[in-house]
């Protein structure tokens, strides 16, 4: 009986010894598993980590963005009402100009008449300076007759 005892516990010890075997196997896939959870988590941590810094420095950027856009919408108003002062510049520059150009042409007509005027004037005098002339040549002309009247009077 004693070597039916050995063998029973032989076979037991032989079974412990096995089920060990497979449950230290059956660990050691478990922790090799553990440890790939393990660095698949620290890597995810990681790039966690790394878009939590890009995230903050994407809301940096936004935030200066927003302050420039703010900037340059404050600048589009100004020039666009200084754009809107020019404009009524230009648009009672065109009025002002409209009504310039009506007094340069009632001038033009001013300056055409009192040309005329002045020509008429410079003729009128030129008439008489020729009229004096015509006189005087008139004058000569008849001293010249009455010279040569006298000459021949004289002579006979």
């Amino acid at each position: 009986n004693k070597t039916a005892d050995v063998d029973t516990l032989q076979k037991a010890n032989d079974m412990e010894q096995k089920w060990h075997a497979q449950t230290l196997t059956q660990l050691q896939q478990v922790n090799g598993a553990m440890l790939k959870c393990k660095n698949q988590l620290i890597e995810e941590q990681e790039r966690n980590n790394m878009m939590n810094r890009l995230l903050k420095e994407a809301n940096t950027d936004v935030t200066l963005l927003q302050e420039k856009l703010s900037a340059k919408n404050t600048e589009i108003a100004q020039l666009t009402a200084e754009k809107e002062e020019l404009n009524q510049k230009v648009s009672d520059s065109a009025s002002n100009s409209d009504s310039l150009q009506e007094e340069v042409t009632e001038l033009k007509g001013q300056s055409e008449e009192s040309q005329i005027a002045e020509l008429r004037y410079q003729l009128i005098e030129l008439t008489k300076k020729l009229r004096e002339s015509n006189s005087t040549n008139e004058f000569l002309k008849y001293r010249l007759a009455s010279q040569s009247a006298d000459k021949k009077f004289t002579s006979i």
